[in-house]
């Protein structure tokens, strides 16, 4: 398997979950002022692995 993230592996998780947590607060503050939800397109965006080696070797 590639180790396309290198050194910065062992932090994804926690980087993720930092940036969705500000997300979903920003998003439930837009939902309290009657707007729509901020992450919907968030989530689809965020790729595995072996999601990412695909894009990377040019298989979609």
């Amino acid at each position: 398997m590639m180790d396309i993230y290198g050194t910065a592996t062992p932090y994804l998780p926690q980087l993720l979950d930092f940036v969705m947590d500000r997300v979903r607060d920003l998003s439930n503050k837009e939902v309290a002022a009657d707007r729509p939800k901020l992450y919907e397109h968030l989530i689809g965006r965020v790729k595995a692995q072996a999601s990412m080696e695909g894009e990377l070797l040019g298989h979609k």
